[in-house]
């Protein structure tokens, strides 16, 4: 981290070093000088001033620091605080990344399950115009049954009629074998007649 600040950071610690040492330097020198008392201090006002200068040139010839624009911490806690936000980020992107896998997901069971039903559907119309294909064979054969009935019906009213005028003829009394045998021939034309199956 500090690599790239190794010269800077060096100023720095000698301008802190000078800023520490030059105060206690001039203390050392006002040590080594007489103290006036207090009756000289009134006595000799200009001296006084003279001393208040010497312990002031010190201050004035200190140099100036350089101010630096961000310091080693200040760019440490703007990388942490950068390093946070980007965390931050990648936790966001994240989540978002679960919450798409899980619509993918839930997508994917879905398509899964109209596939199913479609499935389903499609079968159960399979059946149904199997059904529908069956009725209609029914349809065809009960039409096939009814013409069927309707013949024998006609076919049983005309042997029934037949036989009735057989019987009607063959209840006359005095009736030869001639008109018998007469009477039996018209039974077989009348039956001949009728409709065959």
């Amino acid at each position: 981290m500090f690599k790239r600040y190794d010269t800077k950071s060096c100023e720095i610690i000698i301008i802190l070093i000078a800023v520490l040492f030059l105060p206690i330097k001039g203390n050392a020198q006002t040590k080594n000088n007489k103290i006036p008392s207090n009756t000289q201090n009134i006595k000799n006002p200009t001296l006084q001033q003279k001393q208040t200068i010497k312990t002031r040139n010190p201050k004035a010839q200190l140099p100036k620091s350089k101010k630096l624009p961000l310091t080693a911490k200040d760019l440490e806690r703007k990388l942490l605080v950068a390093n946070a936000g980007l965390a931050n980020a990648n936790k966001a992107v994240k989540d978002l990344e679960k919450k798409l896998l899980a619509a993918n997901t839930g997508l994917a069971n879905a398509n899964k399950a109209v596939a199913k039903k479609d499935g389903e559907i499609s079968k159960l119309n399979q059946d149904m115009n199997n059904l529908l294909d069956e009725l209609d064979d029914l349809d065809k054969n009960l039409i096939f049954q009814e013409d069927t009935s309707k013949n024998y019906k006609k076919l049983i009213n005309c042997y029934k009629a037949a036989l009735f005028t057989w019987h009607d003829m063959n209840s006359k009394k005095g009736l030869t074998k001639h008109d018998h045998l007469v009477i039996n021939v018209e039974l077989r034309d009348s039956l001949f007649s009728c409709p065959s199956m």
